[in-house]
């Protein structure tokens, strides 16, 4: 009872203190700060914005941060933010005070936008004014800048496309590498521009030409218009309409065997083709008819022509004890050496004979190495019989025997279409094992499985 009774007679005293202070009393509020609208978050270009606060008092406004100052105007706060050039976004902390309190508004920036090709390597022709034009993102200005001499470099506001143009052409035949230097905001970039090789690609193997003549086509490439000139009237050589194949044409030779040449040039580069045109073939000293075997030819082991064993030529012997029909094989089987021969024609057969039982070098297995051999006459005649076929040569009177010593056992294969058989690894200390050996038998034995037959092909 004494406790509310000495609140009562308290709270008598305050109301009296307050009737005595003045003739007309009114009611204070408690001071109050409060937001009423913010403009919290921004652009990367920047701008301006308010905060609005509810207050009773003045209020004062500070920003941490140089990018963002704050102007008061009574109850309303002007918000000035500067231009964002990174890519990164920012935020800060705005103050805002007044005599009895204390608030505070965090504001944001976004960082500016900019994207390109993740690679940055742009390809180009290689010719004059070759273009590449490249789509940019980006919310800041974009600038470029060529760093060679040899392109431009602008950005189209517009489209939103960086062009590259290549202010020379590529004239050599390998692909060269310019820069271009870019700047939006804060952020810098380097674009890689490839412009290509100068394509001009042509076979320029020498072209070997029968006495008869004939035409021959060869693959052109290129980016830039080509000039074709012949340095002889007897070659003919023209581009087709689309440029891409090189019809040469070559007359027939009636006289001494001939060279000349073809030039094929585009933007300064020239690249040559010999052609190389036989005399005709020399009469047939027999029969006044040309000779079907002179030439050059080369040595196969196999009919699908594997196992080569190396070119040889057949030329006319014209020596003083030179007989109607002799000839001689230079580099046969083995370059260097010169065979002696003679040939027969009756018929429509013509039979080569060369000089057997005569070392002729060393027959090399493409595969196991050097056999070292000697060729002999399977007949038992002191010369080796080839038959001329309209696929070269095919001897059914050859045998093959091999001096290696690491092999002296006689192996045999049976020749087909007749004639004796084939003796292929056997030494000298193997000789009366091969004449014991039953003919028409088949002991395949060897390091290499070669054919049932030698046949020489014409190249």
């Amino acid at each position: 009872m004494k406790k509310i009774l000495s609140i009562m007679v308290l709270l008598a005293g305050i109301v009296s203190l307050v009737a005595c202070s003045d003739d007309d009393p009114t009611y204070t509020a408690p001071a109050q700060l409060s937001l009423k609208s913010a403009d919290a978050f921004y652009e990367a270009a920047g701008g301006t914005g308010s905060i609005v606060v509810n207050s009773t008092e003045s209020i004062t406004a500070t920003s941490n941060a140089e990018w963002l100052t704050a102007a008061v105007s009574g109850n309303t706060v002007t918000l000035t933010v500067a231009a964002n050039n990174a890519l990164e976004g920012r935020s800060t902390i705005v103050v805002l005070k007044s005599a009895t309190a204390v608030a505070e508004v965090s504001v944001s920036q976004r960082g500016i936008i900019y994207g390109i090709d993740e690679e940055a390597q742009f390809s180009m022709a290689d010719t004059l004014k070759s273009t590449v034009k490249i789509p940019v993102a980006h919310t800041a200005d974009v600038n470029v800048k060529s760093l060679a001499d040899w392109l431009s470099a602008s950005f189209n506001s517009e489209t939103g496309l960086i062009e590259v143009v290549a202010t020379a052409s590529n004239d050599v035949e390998e692909e060269r590498v310019g820069y271009v230097a870019l700047q939006t905001g804060a952020v810098k970039d380097t674009l890689t521009i490839v412009q290509d090789a100068l394509l001009f690609k042509v076979d320029t193997a020498p072209l070997a030409i029968a006495a008869e003549g004939g035409s021959q086509k060869i693959a052109v490439e290129h980016s830039r218009p080509v000039t074709v000139a012949t340095d002889a009237e007897w070659i003919t050589a023209e581009l087709n309409e689309s440029g891409t194949v090189l019809n040469v044409t070559v007359a027939a030779n009636e006289g001494e065997e001939r060279q000349g040449t073809i030039a094929l040039t585009s933007v300064g580069i020239t690249k040559t083709i010999t052609v190389a045109q036989k005399a005709p073939e020399a009469e047939d000293p027999q029969g006044g008819e040309e000779n079907p075997l002179l030439g050059t030819f080369t040595f196969y082991w196999m009919g699908n022509n594997t196992y080569n064993l190396g070119n040889f030529t057949i030329e006319e012997y014209t020596g003083e004890d030179a007989e109607e029909g002799d000839v001689v094989l230079k580099g046969f089987y083995i370059t260097g050496n010169e065979i002696y021969g003679h040939y027969e024609t009756e018929g429509d057969v013509t039979t080569l004979y060369i000089f057997a039982n005569q070392a002729l070098g060393t027959l090399t297995d493409p595969d196991k190495g050097d056999y070292g051999n000697i060729l002999q006459s399977t007949s038992g005649a002191n010369a080796i019989a080839f038959e001329l076929t309209e696929h070269g040569f095919v001897s059914t009177d050859l045998r093959i025997i091999a001096t290696d010593p690491a092999y002296t056992e006689a192996w045999w294969w049976e020749i087909p279409g007749g004639g004796t058989s084939l003796i292929v690894k056997a030494d000298a200390a193997s000789s009366e094992s091969r004449a014991a050996a039953p003919r028409k038998t088949t002991r395949v034995k060897s390091r290499q499985n070669l054919s049932t037959s030698l046949k020489l092909f014409s190249k």
